[in-house]
């Protein structure tokens, strides 16, 4: 369930970082700005989390990671709004709005990095069967694997344009 509502927001967030970047900024070399960040926070911290995931229960991965995206999405980048973009505070930069946009999907990546690592389909399933002792059968794996992939594609058939 946990990998379904993490699927759900992975569509949701690929459709809409791009337009959400530009209306932030008004320029369009935020688009590829932020989406860079993101891919360089990947490449960087990929590594580490699979080390981390090998020791940290894939719960725990999964709370946190979504916790910090929560944070960063909800918190954090409305906080940037107000206080670089609105008119209710005397600094109203655009550079500085998209240097926070460029950190903030920095730091979104490095939750990714640690998330992606823990999905169903790179292994979660036997890594999760590994830390509980449960025996993890071809069976088991193709049905979480067709489970994940139907709501994958499914969310993004809905939700992206």
């Amino acid at each position: 369930l946990g990998q379904c509502s993490h699927l759900l927001r992975v569509s949701l967030w690929w459709s809409g970082l791009s337009p959400l970047a530009f209306a932030l900024v008004g320029r369009d070399s935020a688009v590829g700005a932020v989406r860079v960040a993101f891919n360089i926070a990947l490449l960087l911290f990929s590594p580490m989390a699979g080390a981390i995931a090998e020791r940290v229960p894939i719960e725990r991965i999964l709370t946190i990671t979504t916790l910090v995206r929560g944070m960063l999405y909800v918190v954090v980048l409305p906080l940037v709004w107000l206080l670089f973009r609105s008119d209710l505070v005397w600094l109203n930069s655009v550079s500085v709005t998209f240097v926070a946009l460029v950190v903030i999907c920095f730091l979104d990546g490095i939750q990714v990095a640690f998330a992606t690592i823990v999905d169903v389909d790179m292994g979660g399933v036997d890594l999760l069967g590994s830390q509980r002792g449960m025996e993890v059968t071809d069976a088991l794996r193709n049905r979480m694997n067709a489970i994940y992939h139907i709501v994958f594609d499914g969310s993004f058939l809905i939700f992206t344009p």
